[in-house]
């Protein structure tokens, strides 16, 4: 076998790895998919988790949309939320050059959530 040949596997390792993440809440608040009010603040929150050996490690990662939300921007109650989930060209080229050994995965949380201390008129938690 020669080095194109092994080039071209260990890429391929790279770009086909099996990260994987999933989005939950972690129930302290409960996440909603609207509300309606016009209380609601619009946010939007980038974060980053990592991966190593072409994705087996960590088997799977979970993200708590609450958590995230609450402490990168100290809204609560989310609702209307919009999940991707990508890698930026850097984190990308990051998983290349290191042969899938470490994978850098990207995510963006949007959607509209109250400040601490505001409520939704007509809105009652059960």
């Amino acid at each position: 076998m020669n080095l194109s040949n092994v080039c071209i596997i260990f890429l391929l390792l790279t770009v086909v790895s099996c990260t994987r993440m999933s989005y939950r809440s972690s129930g302290i608040e409960n996440v909603r998919v609207f509300d309606g009010g016009e209380n609601y603040s619009a946010f939007s929150i980038m974060g980053e988790k990592k991966f190593y050996l072409w994705g087996i490690y960590p088997e799977e990662i979970t993200v708590f949309i609450d958590r995230e939300i609450e402490k990168t921007t100290g809204f609560i109650k989310p609702a209307h939320i919009e999940i991707e989930d990508f890698q930026t060209t850097k984190n990308f080229l990051i998983s290349i050059f290191t042969l899938g050994i470490y994978i850098p995965r990207n995510f963006r949380i949007k959607g509209l959530a109250l400040r601490p201390g505001e409520t939704v008129k007509g809105y009652y938690d059960k």
